[in-house]
């Protein structure tokens, strides 16, 4: 009795925390998943590259490639990175993103293959 603060009523406390958890519970369900968002910048590289549209191919790709995901899907979505590029006929910045795949995945032998490739044409 001789505390002069307000204290909130059981009922709002349990209002507030219902309201609380419900919208973090729907912010949860319904944002993509980092591995869907990649697999999704992922999937418009490889359909601007295949109509020829190499930069936004390249964009795309670089976009996947910087979402955190296993080591073993970054080095892939790099070497597309390099690919794109390579295409472009910008072989000394694949040469960087050959390296990265090659960092994140030291057993991939066509990312290997090409970064020696290139490095013995420079």
């Amino acid at each position: 009795m001789l505390n002069k603060n307000y204290l909130p009523s059981l009922g709002f406390v349990i209002l507030s925390t219902t309201v609380l958890s419900s919208t973090l519970l729907l912010l949860w369900a319904l944002s993509p998943l980092s591995y869907e968002k990649a697999l999704a910048h992922e999937r418009s590289g490889h359909l601007a590259f295949k109509n020829g549209d190499l930069e936004s191919a390249y964009d795309s790709f670089l976009s996947s490639a910087k979402i955190d995901d296993d080591n073993i899907t970054r080095g892939r979505r790099y070497r597309y990175v390099a690919t794109s590029l390579m295409a472009a006929g910008k072989d000394s910045e694949a040469i960087k993103y050959y390296k990265k795949a090659i960092i994140l995945n030291a057993n991939d032998e066509v990312s290997l293959r090409e970064y020696k490739r290139l490095e013995s044409h420079e």
